[in-house]
């Protein structure tokens, strides 16, 4: 059955096309879809089994890449810093400008995780599908399902439920496409700075400068490889140590933290970030409050 609107609020006229307890997915054929796989981080040509977390192209996509925060208006505030790019003038009347740090007094955010959604590529009898994970008709995954609907109808403005008997599913080895390793090398801000403002280019002018301040600093430590985020992962870069074993997490996402991993890249590079919020597998959490710039000195140099 195809579904061809921009939202679906309710599963009850789908739910006798599936069947209580069916396994089944959500997908669409590849082929005259293109542009808009490319619109979400696929390549030109992806390959049967590649696996993506959609790039956001809208509310759906967005929350379903980076969450949300539920606004606690029933709670006291509370004390926030946030790194600004500022210019003022000192007693003399002469301007200065640079990075500080800004106190904010705010209601508490109640953190919603992302649900992280891959759309994979399948094949069924020669021809390629953009589909969800295999997924079964319950009760209890009723939300789930939805929000899979309506991400697929954000990225392509319709979808099929593909029922697993009826339309069986090669499972290939799965391939993640959400990291592009750069070429290994020491990475200075003068060799990385391109990577970066070419991933900034869309922020506005005030934000671009807190950026290159954040990756500026720890590049100063010399990380011997570079990864850009690509898909729902656009906009995060992990500068990698592996002398150190140490591998830095950084975002153009102003309210986010830089997180600091201990792992294998293999193993960091196939991490969602459901998996981060979820696990206490970071070395470090550092938040970007005016003790950060000291945070990121102990770790990567040591004092």
């Amino acid at each position: 059955m195809t579904i061809k609107q921009k939202k679906i609020l309710t599963l009850s006229k789908y739910l006798p096309i599936i069947g209580k307890g069916k396994e089944f997915r959500i997908g669409i054929l590849v082929e005259n879809n293109q542009e808009s796989l490319l619109s979400i981080g696929f390549p030109d040509k992806a390959e049967i089994g590649s696996s993506l977390l959609p790039k956001p192209i809208g509310k759906t996509t967005y929350f379903n890449a980076h969450g949300k925060e539920n606004i606690r208006k029933d709670l006291p505030k509370i004390s926030q810093y946030k790194m600004v790019n500022a210019t003022w003038n000192d007693w003399h009347g002469t301007s200065h400008s640079g990075i500080v740090s800004k106190r904010f007094d705010m209601y508490p955010r109640e953190v919603v995780v992302p649900p992280s959604e891959h759309l994979c590529i399948c094949e069924n009898n020669s021809t390629l599908f953009a589909c969800s994970d295999i997924m079964k008709f319950s009760e209890n995954d009723q939300i789930r399902i939805l929000h899979v609907i309506n991400l697929f109808l954000e990225i392509f403005g319709e979808c099929e439920i593909l029922d697993k008997d009826a339309r069986p599913m090669i499972a290939p080895k799965i391939r993640k496409l959400n990291w592009q390793v750069l070429p290994m090398g020491e990475y200075p801000w003068e060799k990385a700075k391109e990577h970066v403002r070419r991933i900034t280019e869309f922020l506005e002018v005030g934000q671009k400068p807190v950026i290159e301040h954040r990756i500026r600093k720890i590049t100063q430590y010399k990380p011997d490889f570079l990864a850009v985020g690509n898909g729902g992962f656009h906009g995060y870069f992990v500068l990698g140590f592996n002398n150190k074993n140490l591998y830095v997490l950084e975002s153009v996402h102003l309210g986010n933290a830089t997180y600091v991993f201990q792992e294998n890249w293999e193993a960091l590079a196939q991490l969602t970030k459901k998996d981060i919020l979820d696990s206490n597998l970071h070395h470090s959490r550092l938040i970007h409050n005016p003790k950060w710039g000291g945070a990121v000195s102990t770790i990567l140099g040591g004092k």
